[in-house]
């Protein structure tokens, strides 16, 4: 009512002051024009009129220099400028009124004052967002061979160790100084993370990395041998950089695109489809590779290399304060192609323009993922921790896996590239015998995993764990057509006898922040079962066979023939009998990205499985922007049979951080770590006297921008 009021006083007052200035024999002022008036900064009628925001986010104007009720009148004409800045002033004032409560008259509707507050304050929508990184990393690695490295000609790479880290290739342990082996590197990467709005409740977002992990030097414009570049023949005479491209100068190129996937927030819930990240609890299952915003994951950082990513389609919805999600994963689908054209002979090629589809379904790799989950995250988990309460999160991630049979190639019905990975299938279709079709493997796989989160937050504590288990079956694990026997062999090979997988994982963080805010401590432990099996199993595919077809000590099969000496595909009268036969593969390993060390499990081993580990950690901050990390990590083996020094205890590590982060975003991190191997880590398998292993050192500095 007071605004309507207001509106007649104030017509009232300038209709006073018209008729006053034409009784008094003025001019008749101009008709008022229906434009809006100009709000250019060249405007002599907006000039010293200044807006700025609000506690409650709407815009508030100067009031003229007149402090009358009435509008100014120029030469008779009404100064429209001037009204509307007096409206716009009783509006602010009848809106602190009514949310005071002081005023209920009729005639002025219930939500007007949100309607002018979403009117005012409303942002306009960004259609495209980037955020992500920008890393150089500088790395300086002293013996982190172990001194246990032999130069052989016996296996595929040329050398072996109880390292997976190899020597410098001109380092001669024979006719050196005896000085460790020293390897020195850079790299760099570019990660860029847009967004795409096209509307407040539909998204697409990406993963875009540059020069991934490129090693700084290695794509000069020189090759060795005058036809490649006559400019450059040697190293020696380059003058430039190249871009990365895979098969000619790197093994990948220059840009790579991880993840495309669209986000729509729905009445009932939001959408995700396409290729997206993957990510769970602490990250022992599935990780992501991203860095934790609120830096309370000492696990995870900048300095992931990797990252998990999932071709999904999946939906979330909310009940109760309790996620729930659904998913389906097309983990694998087989060989995928085009066709090919009537009476043509060749499958049509991607460059055709043709859409490419999956072959088979019989072959695919079927995946179910289900996610019940509490979580807080955010600004509203900042608020309810800034308050003083704490917050209690956990959750589940149930996946269900399966594939019944498998085409893996190559058999005689294909070409003799044989593998279809990662290329439309071109081969010729396989042959369909009495015995079935050719070449295809009875997987009959299914595969069953649960993880288990729980976190706990206060102010100051910060106690978070997972517990991983896996279980699985798999029929056969031939990895081409021509291990698969005849029917009558079937019992013997024992590439088609049975797997079991029983797998359990878990780990613990927690810190406490002391009074005052600088100094945190806290204790870490993890624990992956193990098998005991000869080798550590993080890369079962990749046994070593020696010159004479023997297996010799490498990181083996953990399953087969329990003489690690045979082939894969021996008969169980090679391996022995039944009683010798390793069926089993029971050794969990972490997510290549969770990290919780420089050394031994980052580098050395090459990742966490068949060990349990003890860390307790520190940080002090010097400064608001530069804090000190320290950590000291005990590592033991479950099984001493997959050590190369079929002992228990692997190491002893400390690891030293130092973090500087400047407000132009600008961050400098520097790492040092030190591990003393213990005797797990000596080399006494296929050797004739037992090597012990030596100290090793890691410098890592890393120049990183943050946008």
């Amino acid at each position: 009512m007071r605004l309507f009021l207001t509106i007649l006083m104030v017509l009232f007052g300038t209709g006073v002051a018209t008729a006053q200035e034409d009784n008094s024999g003025g001019e008749k002022p101009a008709e008022a024009s229906a434009e809006e008036p100009s709000t250019e900064a060249g405007d002599s009628a907006n000039e010293g009129a200044k807006e700025e925001p609000t506690e409650s986010g709407e815009a508030a104007v100067d009031p003229p220099a007149s402090d009358s009720s009435k509008p100014e009148v120029n030469g008779g004409a009404v100064d429209t400028i001037a009204l509307e800045r007096r409206l716009q002033m009783f509006k602010l004032e009848l809106l602190e009124e009514q949310k005071a409560g002081q005023s209920t008259g009729p005639g002025v509707p219930a939500d007007w004052e949100e309607r002018v507050i979403q009117e005012a304050v409303k942002p306009a929508l960004k259609t495209f967002e980037l955020k992500g990184t920008f890393r150089t990393r500088m790395d300086y690695m002293r013996g982190l061979d172990l001194g246990t490295a032999e130069i052989t000609e016996d296996t595929f790479s040329g050398w072996m160790g109880s390292s997976s880290v190899p020597p410098d290739l001109f380092h001669d342990p024979n006719n050196g100084d005896g000085s460790p082996s020293t390897l020195e590197s850079g790299n760099m990467r570019w990660r860029l993370e847009p967004t795409l709005n096209v509307s407040e409740d539909v998204q697409v977002k990406a993963r875009i990395d540059l020069f991934d992990n490129v090693v700084l030097g290695t794509n000069p414009d020189s090759y060795p041998g005058l036809t490649a570049n006559p400019s450059a023949p040697i190293s020696l005479f380059s003058s430039s950089a190249r871009s990365p491209e895979a098969g000619v100068n790197s093994p990948v190129d220059s840009i790579r695109v991880k993840q495309v996937y669209g986000d729509v927030l729905l009445p009932i819930g939001r959408l995700r489809f396409g290729r997206m990240p993957s990510n769970f609890g602490l990250g022992l299952l599935s990780n992501d590779g991203e860095e934790d915003p609120a830096g309370r994951h000492h696990s995870r950082g900048e300095q992931a290399d990797g990252g998990d990513s999932a071709d999904r389609i999946m939906f979330l919805t909310k009940l109760r304060g309790i996620i729930l999600g659904a998913g389906w994963d097309f983990a694998g689908e087989g060989p995928f192609g085009g066709g090919h054209g009537t009476g043509a002979n060749r499958s049509y090629q991607h460059i055709e323009g043709r859409q490419l589809y999956d072959l088979s379904e019989a072959d695919d790799v079927d995946q179910y993922v289900f996610v019940v989950a509490k979580a807080d995250r955010g600004e509203a988990l900042d608020k309810l921790l800034a308050s003083g309460k704490s917050s209690t999160n956990y959750g589940g991630y149930f996946v269900y896996r399966e594939q019944r049979q498998d085409f893996p190639g190559p058999t005689s019905a294909l070409v003799s590239s044989g593998s279809w990975y990662g290329r439309p299938f071109n081969g010729s279709f396989p042959k369909v015998t009495t015995d079935g079709v050719e070449g295809v493997v009875p997987r009959a796989a299914t595969a069953q995993i649960l993880s288990l989160w729980f976190r706990h937050l206060t102010r100051r504590l910060r106690v978070e764990a997972e517990i991983v288990g896996i279980t699985a079956q798999v029929g056969s694990f031939a990895t081409d057509g021509t291990q698969v026997p005849a029917e009558d062999e079937v019992a013997e090979k024992i590439s088609m006898i049975d797997i079991d997988v029983r797998q359990l994982g878990a780990a613990l963080e927690t810190d406490y922040t002391l009074k005052g805010g600088k100094i945190t401590v806290g204790f870490d432990a993890g624990y992956a079962s193990g098998d005991s099996h000869a080798g550590w199993g993080l890369r079962p595919g990749t046994g070593q066979l020696g010159g004479s077809g023997a297996r010799l000590y490498g990181d083996t099969r953990q399953f087969g023939c329990r003489d690690y000496e045979k082939e894969s595909d021996a008969t169980l009268s090679e391996c022995g009998g039944i009683d010798l036969f390793d069926k089993n593969i029971t050794n969990f390993r972490f997510d290549p990205s969770y990290r919780v060390d420089l050394i031994l499990f980052r580098e050395v081993i090459g990742g966490i499985t068949d060990a349990y580990y003890f860390k307790p950690h520190i940080a002090y901050k010097l400064r608001p922007n530069l804090r000190l990390d320290g950590a000291l990590i005990y590592s033991r083996a479950v099984f001493k049979e997959s050590t190369p020094g079929d002992a228990n205890d692997l190491g002893v590590e400390m690891d030293l951080g130092l973090r500087l982060e400047l407000k132009n975003r600008f961050g400098l991190h520097l790492d040092y770590g030190l591990l003393l191997p213990l005797d797990g880590m000596d080399m006494a398998r296929g050797v004739a006297s037992r090597q012990e292993a030596q100290m090793a050192q890691r410098v890592l500095g890393t120049f990183l921008v943050r946008y």
